[in-house]
């Protein structure tokens, strides 16, 4: 049998209790709280700026290669190597 759920309930308790005595650790906490708040806010922005570049890349990469593959290209003369050994 695990005891994850006692281990938590003791930690939830001893964190809460240790907030309580402690009010610069509480400050503390919530400064890095903050600062993980304002990171990912940060990351949801970048990657919403950053989605209609990538999208657009990977849409126009998509339609060259479907393109190229469409019709066989034919050379408008023969190469020089080709004749060459002949």
């Amino acid at each position: 049998m695990s005891y994850f759920l006692e281990w938590v309930a003791a930690g939830v308790l001893v964190t809460a209790l240790a907030l309580i005595v402690m009010p610069w650790l509480a400050l503390a906490v919530l400064m890095a709280v903050v600062l993980v708040t304002v990171a990912a806010l940060a990351a949801l922005a970048a990657a919403m700026v950053a989605l209609p570049y990538v999208l657009g890349r990977s849409l126009r990469r998509r339609w060259r290669t479907r393109r190229a593959a469409g019709a066989p290209r034919v050379l408008p003369r023969p190469l020089p190597a080709y004749t060459e050994q002949k």
